[in-house]
């Protein structure tokens, strides 16, 4: 086995690196890059992933705000594969 990488995007950005055996999800990789930010909407959060058997692109929506609130990883949290992308969209805010 070989190392691996998961990018990020969006409000938070980088490279989250898989070590061989490792079982990062998305939810460890967002902690790793500084978690919550007053910037990051972590409701919406999108995992990208290729499907090898069709070779399309399936996309996830996770909700890692309320685990985060629940301090637990949760069943729709998802193991990380070399080759993820992880989307964290910003906040949109109103100014008056």
């Amino acid at each position: 086995q070989r190392p691996g990488k998961v990018y990020v995007t969006g409000a938070l950005r980088g490279q989250v690196p898989l070590l061989p055996g490792e079982q990062k999800t998305v939810l460890q990789a967002i902690l790793d890059l500084g978690g919550e930010t007053d910037f990051a909407d972590l409701k919406k959060v999108k995992l990208y992933r290729l499907n090898r058997t069709t070779n399309k692109e399936e996309i996830t929506i996770i909700d890692v705000s309320s685990m985060l609130k629940a301090k637990k990883s949760r069943q729709d949290d998802k193991v990380l594969q070399d080759g993820d992308r992880i989307e964290v969209p910003e906040k949109g805010f109103i100014f008056k």
